[in-house]
């Protein structure tokens, strides 16, 4: 679940409900190894990725949109694995 209840945050999603709404939905950047480096840690030295794939995937970018997809009964969305997660 979400727990961000900040206005700024709530504003978000609800612009982001809006675009689900007119059929944007941009897909969710996402990794399926451990260490998990999210968009806010870009441009910062992480430990190497293990090799190993997880069963599950890690959203890095893409929070927003996964909480307006939950609020709108949505069960699947686009998403991509990046390159430098695939490393």
């Amino acid at each position: 679940d979400h727990d961000c209840p900040s206005k700024t945050c709530e504003d978000i999603i609800q612009q982001k409900i809006d675009l689900f709404k007119a059929g944007d939905i941009e897909p969710l950047e996402v990794c399926n190894q451990k260490p998990v480096n999210p968009h806010r840690m870009q441009g910062k030295q992480s430990a190497d990725k293990t090799g190993i794939s997880e069963p599950f995937y890690f959203v890095l970018n893409g929070h927003h949109r996964l909480e307006a997809a939950k609020r709108m009964g949505l069960e699947e969305l686009p998403v991509y694995l990046t390159q430098k997660e695939k490393e």
